[in-house]
């Protein structure tokens, strides 16, 4: 399946495709927009028409009704045990360097990095690789094809950052 395809398979589920940079992790447009309305497929064919090894990027939180929970690598699943935290079942993509869990959304946990030790949070105002995306470390693909899962309050709380850049 072509990323141009997969995205538009991700716009009709729901979710807020857009395109990231080819073997990177940065959109490849100013996606500030994105967060506020999901992009045609009209615009969707385009940008993947226009570089077709373009990576495909989700816009995470309300806007395509998914948070993700990124762990990187045994650190981070080690940083879960630590604190007693077990993730309830939900989809899973295999990252390059760990797991991304799919959550239904809820407005907390809010993004941030660092939660916990190699354990973000990626909600609202934030962009996901997804699959069939590749980067120079890897490729992201599906691990777990479960339907979402509830989060709910699985996590520490924290508090809601600053908002700082959202259009990187």
């Amino acid at each position: 399946m072509t990323t141009m395809q997969q995205a538009l398979d991700y716009l009709g589920l729901g979710y807020s495709p857009i395109p990231i940079m080819r073997g990177e992790k940065f959109p490849t447009i100013k996606w500030a927009e994105y967060q506020k309305r999901k992009a045609t497929q009209a615009e969707i064919t385009r940008w993947f028409t226009e570089d077709p090894d373009s990576n495909v990027g989700i816009v995470t939180g309300k806007i395509s009704g998914i948070a993700v929970i990124d762990v990187d690598g045994p650190e981070g699943l080690h940083s879960l045990d630590t604190h007693a935290i077990v993730l309830p079942a939900t989809y899973v993509v295999r990252s390059p360097k760990g797991m991304h869990f799919y959550y239904k959304y809820q407005p907390a946990p809010y993004t941030v990095a660092g939660l916990l030790p190699n354990v973000d949070v990626r909600n609202d105002g934030a962009v996901i690789c997804a699959p069939p995306s590749k980067t120079a470390n890897g490729t992201y693909e599906v691990h777990r094809n479960l339907p979402l899962g509830v989060l709910g309050d699985a996590l520490p709380a924290h508090r809601k950052p600053v908002l700082g850049r959202s259009d990187r």
